[in-house]
């Protein structure tokens, strides 16, 4: 799991929790750079070690739940056509199969509203 999507799944759940890493050049080991560590309170280690278990078995569940489902078609943004994905790449960013552009393939619905701009309603007003 990367330090990143730890912390992030910590603080959702309401734990503090802050990652640090080394990017300086003496951070440079023989096989690549020194892991990021992500640091919590001590009073928080049991319950953020459940959290993570939980936060870890998701991917499995995801997976199960994405094979068993059938094609996903997507409208590509910028050239109009569909593409068509296998279930397991629910969830992904893709490459449109006309255009090459960017596509989401499935995952969550739309958020209403999350396209506006501030005060754009005021304006319209």
């Amino acid at each position: 799991m990367n330090a990143q999507m730890v912390c992030n799944a910590l603080i959702a759940a309401g734990i503090e929790a802050v990652m640090s890493e080394d990017i300086s050049g003496a951070g440079v080991r023989l096989g690549g750079l020194n892991p990021s560590i992500v640091w919590i309170e001590r009073a928080d280690a049991e319950r953020a070690q459940s959290i993570l278990e939980e936060y870890d078995s998701r991917p499995a569940t995801r997976r199960q739940r994405n094979e068993t489902g059938g094609p996903i078609e997507v409208v590509c943004e910028e050239c109009g056509k569909r593409s068509t994905f296998r279930a397991a790449e629910n969830g992904t960013v893709q490459h449109c199969s006309h255009c090459r552009a960017y596509v989401d393939v499935g995952g969550e619905p739309e958020i209403e509203g999350w396209d506006d701009t501030p005060g754009e309603e005021e304006a319209k007003a």
